[in-house]
């Protein structure tokens, strides 16, 4: 049964609402900018340079790992019982992340990121109310129609681009207009977002001690994109309405919370983390999975911050100054031939 519990704990819906977040933070800011080459190279880079790290360190220091493929026995198992040494396959694959979207949130925030500024001149060019309209309009489409009876209607996309558009048109929505509920004290949403949470997840571990069928209506439909884009949304505004003197941290934090993601989700080092490091496996059906869950992604959060805050500072920051280099020399190149 720990099992079982483990598992509504730590997919889906708790994925899912970090997912909301990240893109609530980015269509904050992305509202106001403006679409670059560098800035999109940067996302690339990103991606293919924790990727080219990891997989090469693990390869030539012919580290046994655990991969993706063999994501049907990993959970289940010891490390030590489907252990190996990275294979040819899973190399290429790890040395072309995007091509071969082992990261499909990245690929997809890429295509998201080419869009903007087109969603940019749309939403800039709304009235108050249509602008209301198409966030509750998409939102009722993406989120709610998929959760009625059958789900005969509308059918969401596989890799989530329709969610990032709810995302963005609710957080432009509440930057230029600032609704009553998104000025309120930072607590009061911060508790609801939180209490949304604790309410669902109480619900899917209800069900799983009850071994209530999981095809159960309720237990398929409730816990689903529309609760958690409203508890992302009652956090977002909650946070974003914290003293200023909060600020600094979370902004240092939040900006690696996409390498986080990166570190931890690499097609051949996420086994790695759970299984050997945390040993989540030999500790599924335990007493105490839960607490060593949040306290495994504590830790994670933490230690993989502070390694993609390096990253930028050396890796990425060195690729930068080739890219302005090159670019630069393109620049000229192309004057002169003017």
């Amino acid at each position: 049964m720990s099992a079982k519990i483990f598992h509504d704990m730590v997919s889906g819906w708790t994925g899912s609402l970090g997912n909301c977040l990240f893109i609530m933070i980015s269509s904050w800011f992305l509202i106001d900018s403006k679409f670059t080459i560098k800035n999109l190279f940067k996302i690339w880079f990103s991606v293919f340079s924790v990727s080219l790290v990891i997989s090469l360190s693990l390869w030539l220091s012919k580290t046994p790992i655990v991969s993706f493929l063999d994501s049907e026995r990993y959970l289940s198992s010891t490390y030590d019982e489907v252990k190996h040494l990275v294979t040819k396959k899973e190399l290429i694959l790890s040395l072309t992340p995007l091509y071969h979207n082992i990261y499909w949130f990245a690929g997809t925030y890429v295509i998201f990121y080419i869009c903007i500024p087109f969603l940019n001149i749309l939403i800039k060019n709304l009235t108050k109310k249509m602008h209301l309209i198409l966030a509750i309009g998409s939102f009722s489409i993406v989120c709610l129609l998929p959760e009625m009876p059958k789900e005969g209607l509308y059918k969401p996309m596989v890799l989530g681009l329709d969610i990032f558009f709810v995302c963005y048109f609710i957080t432009t929505y509440i930057k230029i207009y600032s609704p009553n509920f998104s000025k309120r004290k930072a607590c009061f949403n911060i508790i609801g977002g939180c209490l949304i949470i604790v309410m669902f997840m109480s619900i899917r571990i209800i069900f799983d001690l009850f071994e209530i069928p999981k095809k159960n209506f309720i237990k398929s439909h409730l816990i689903s994109n529309w609760s958690c884009i409203i508890a992302a949304m009652l956090l977002f505004c909650g946070f974003k309405e914290l003293p200023e003197k909060f600020n600094a941290v979370i902004n240092k934090f939040g900006g690696a919370t996409f390498g986080v993601y990166l570190i931890h989700g690499q097609l051949i080092f996420y086994p790695f983390v759970l299984q050997k490091i945390f040993k989540i496996g030999e500790r599924l059906n335990s007493g105490y999975i839960i607490p060593w869950t949040i306290f495994t992604l504590i830790v994670v959060y933490i230690v993989f911050s502070l390694v993609e805050m390096l990253r930028k500072e050396t890796i990425e920051r060195f690729a930068m100054k080739i890219y302005f280099i090159i670019e630069n020399k393109v620049k000229l190149l192309y004057k002169n031939k003017s």
